[in-house]
Order: structure tokens, then sequence, then C-alpha cells
């Protein structure tokens, strides 16, 4: 189901869209053809996960919506009442798919080694090396490479070109003995959502039909979703699914420095991998 819903919900290619990140079955041949950089003050802004920050979202204004819902200043939800930035404003620009999987209390290479990262490729590396090291499979769906950080908490890694981390086998392995999310995107437009604990999936729901929660307990986030017009059989407000992992969670993704190497490799693919027991 998971695999058919995806594949339904894969956008439209209109002429010059950016590709950063797209699935393969979401983009054209990339191998024969990379996507041109974008290019802000000599340096790509929009390659690769967790390394460089994109174009700084605009503070909202008094009266503008968010989350679907016009409100004064001080109540938006999903901002704060500075319009300080959040957790994962970096993803409320222009970025048209993204795959998010968070791990509470895991360190970066335990959350890859969770999620099946073939050992042989996992390494420190800075946006170069990841450059150098994977060339034109960067944008890979089969094997897609990932990089991770940690915020607070929770580490996270970022599929450049895939969604494996919808896989409720990955998703089992990555909860077990914790907690994890996982945060699919695409400009279709379409979230999903996945939240599970201790190895089972608590709560999974998506946006390209009305919100209809799944899972042991679909209604466990009922508090946090509810502010944010995430109700049953209701449409998603924009950025609704965003701003209910930073409220729930507290979810962050910080890009790194310039220079900094991040802990990154490639997944095996999904056909290798096995239950794990929880």
């Amino acid at each position: 189901m998971a695999a058919s819903l995806l594949a339904a919900a894969q956008p439209t290619q209109p002429s010059g869209l950016r590709t950063y990140g797209m699935p393969t079955h979401a983009r054209v041949s990339l191998r024969k053809q990379r996507p041109a950089p974008l290019l802000e003050g000599g340096r790509d802004v929009r390659r690769f996960g967790g390394f460089a920050a994109g174009p700084r979202v605009p503070d909202l204004e008094v009266g503008r919506l968010d989350a679907g819902v016009s409100v004064g200043r001080g109540s938006i939800p999903g901002m704060t009442s500075t319009g300080v930035t959040r957790g994962l404003d970096h993803f409320r620009a222009d970025i048209p798919v993204y795959m998010l999987t968070f791990g509470k209390g895991l360190s970066p290479t335990d959350l890859l080694a969770r999620m099946g990262i073939d050992p042989d490729t996992l390494a420190l590396r800075d946006p170069v090396g990841l450059d150098d090291e994977f060339g034109d499979t960067l944008l890979d769906e089969d094997e897609p490479v990932v990089t991770t950080g940690t915020d607070g908490v929770w580490s996270w890694a970022w599929e450049l070109g895939g969604s494996h981390g919808l896989d409720e086998r990955i998703l089992r392995a990555v909860s077990h003995g914790t907690e994890a999310v996982a945060l699919y995107y695409n400009e279709k437009p379409m979230h999903w959502f996945k939240y599970a604990v201790q190895g089972d999936i608590i709560v999974d729901f998506h946006t390209l039909e009305p919100i209809g929660p799944t899972g042991l307990d679909p209604r466990r986030l009922d508090e946090f979703m509810r502010p944010l017009g995430l109700l049953p059989g209701q449409p998603a407000p924009p950025h609704s699914v965003l701003a209910l992992a930073e409220n729930a969670f507290g979810l962050r993704v910080t890009p790194a420095r310039d220079g900094e190497e991040r802990w990154s490799g490639s997944l095996l693919p999904l056909c290798e991998r096995e239950e794990q027991p929880h």
C-alpha cells in the first residue's frame, strides 16, 4: 500500500523544476544530466541534506495564514510570537521533496546502522567530499545517499533521493527501545507522517487525502494536531505537519557550517532489508 500510494503521489515534472532530493521515478534521468546548482555567494545552497541552508523564510505578518489559521501576532500555529525561526523552517522553503527520519537518544552512526547503511560507504564527509564520493548517484532512490546530524535529544537522517524512512521495517528498527519520527514530503503537495515507539507504529497519516490517522493509537497526538487544524476528515493546512513535528517533539534540523563534516553514506536496497525482531 505504501509503495502504491507513493507512486500515486509523485508530482509531475514541470519545465525547470528543481530536482534536489527527488526520488528517481519523480525526476528526469539524473544520471544522464544532473541539475545545475543554485548559486548564492559562489556556492550551491540547495545541495546535500544538512549541509547548506536554503533561502530564509520571511517572517509572517500579522493576520497572514500559517497552518491555515488567521490570527494576530503571537498566536500563529507553527511560529513564535517574535517571528523567530522554528526548528524545521529550512523545509518551509523551496525544497520539492525530502525524507527525514528522526531517532530519539541515538547517535548519528547508530541511527544509520538501524536504517541499513552500507558499512563500506559510512564516513565523515563535507559537501565536497560527498560529491566526490557519490557523484551522479547522489539522488539515487534504491540506495539513497543519506546525511545526518543531531539536534537536542534527536538525531536525524536526510535521504537525498529516497524514501526508505517510510518503510515500516526501518521505522521499527529505528524506534526499538526508543521513539522515531518519519517525515516525507513531495510537492503534489503531500506530507506523510509516522510516529513509532518501541518498534510499533503509533500514529500514521498522509495529506494526499483528508486526514485519517491510523496506527496502534491514532489519537495519541490529538492535543497537538487539533490546534494546527489537523482534524479527521479535513484537508491539512499548509505547513501544519511541520508544525506538528516541532510542537509535539521539538524536532530540528540544523544545517552544517561550511566545511563541517557529517556522517554520511548510502543505504542498502530495501530488497536486502530483513525484518528485525523487537
